[in-house]
């Protein structure tokens, strides 16, 4: 992980899980994680802050109590099950990235043609 990925990464865990945050349920982020393209990690640039609930389906009796039932769904059960009350991965890192006031990275090893 270079300097800028691990400065990221420390500022998304300062934030908090970002689906609670969606639903407007302060809790802290404990888990990274990475986004896949074709089952495969992005990079770390490409990373969410999650609670152990939105990660790995781990809910804490505080999340149980506070959240509706709807909202108990975790990364793990599926991304479609996920999607369904939450944004796409995509989005909440959109959302992430705005937040941070950071945008999609802007370099390239495509080289332009010469004409």
């Amino acid at each position: 992980m270079n300097k800028i990925d691990e400065l990221r990464v420390q500022r998304i865990m300062q934030l908090g899980c970002v689906p609670c945050a969606w639903i407007n349920i302060p809790y802290i982020a404990q888990e990274c994680h990475h986004l896949l393209d074709g089952g495969r990690r992005m990079g770390d640039w490409f990373t969410l802050g999650l609670c152990r609930g939105h990660h790995q389906g781990d809910w804490t009796l505080e999340q149980r109590q506070v959240m509706q039932p709807k909202y108990l769904v975790a990364i793990s059960d599926g991304r479609k099950a996920f999607c369904r009350v939450y944004p796409t991965e995509r989005e909440l890192w959109e959302w992430t990235q705005e937040r941070l006031g950071l945008m999609w990275p802007t370099a390239s090893k495509i080289v332009p043609r010469v004409a």
